[in-house]
């Protein structure tokens, strides 16, 4: 039952910090946005492939309005 609802709850800290980071590049708040996808993608297994590609476009995007090209470029070949 407790490992469950650690799931739950990472699950939805997940869901909440990638809708945050989104929220924060819409903002172009791109460095706190950076922080987010981090964040959402250091909670995201790897075998969450779809999750995680929609976190890199989304953090190369945010690379972007730092002016971090190689780093969105890798981003988005990542994703």
């Amino acid at each position: 039952y407790t490992m469950r609802v650690i799931q739950t709850h990472t699950q939805h800290t997940r869901t909440c910090t990638l809708t945050h980071a989104q929220v924060l590049v819409d903002g172009k708040n791109f460095e706190a946005a950076l922080s987010d996808f981090k964040t959402a993608l250091d909670l995201t297994p790897d075998s969450y492939l779809i999750t995680r590609a929609r976190l890199v476009a989304g953090r190369a995007l945010a690379h972007e309005g730092v002016s971090a090209w190689r780093e969105a470029l890798q981003d988005y070949t990542l994703a």
